[in-house]
């Protein structure tokens, strides 16, 4: 079987430990329905999936995931939604505008200032 990070996007392997209880092949799609999404969302998933990420500059996509612990909320919508999942609510309540994005989110002095942001999908209706 090919590594679980060779197969999938970045964002999506960030929601795996939280959506996730089944195996990678169910996660692959291969034992879903025909005509179900490239991600099909296993049974037992729980039905609203809520998860802050360090945001890292708009449109850098997932350039900064390993070197800053960072990624672009927009890369976070996109491949949740393509798994099937709905938006439901993004806050700001973690937002920090000072925050520059340029530093790994470790950084000494930096933890709690990051900007952040949360959001909540909910399962897709059956």
């Amino acid at each position: 079987m090919n590594s679980i990070s060779s197969r999938f996007p970045l964002a999506m392997l960030m929601f795996a430990a939280l959506v996730l209880a089944a195996s990678a092949t169910t996660l692959a799609g291969e034992d879903a329905p025909a005509g179900a999404p490239a991600y099909a969302v296993p049974a037992g998933t729980p039905d609203y999936i809520r998860k802050a990420v360090h945001n890292a500059a708009a449109g850098s996509g997932t350039r900064d995931t390993k070197k800053l612990h960072r990624i672009d909320p927009a890369i976070i919508r996109q491949e949740v939604t393509a798994a099937g999942f709905e938006l439901v609510e993004e806050s700001k309540l973690l937002a920090h505008p000072a925050d520059d994005h340029t530093k790994m989110v470790f950084a000494p002095g930096l933890r709690g200032l990051t900007d952040q942001s949360v959001f909540k999908f909910r399962k897709p209706a059956k």
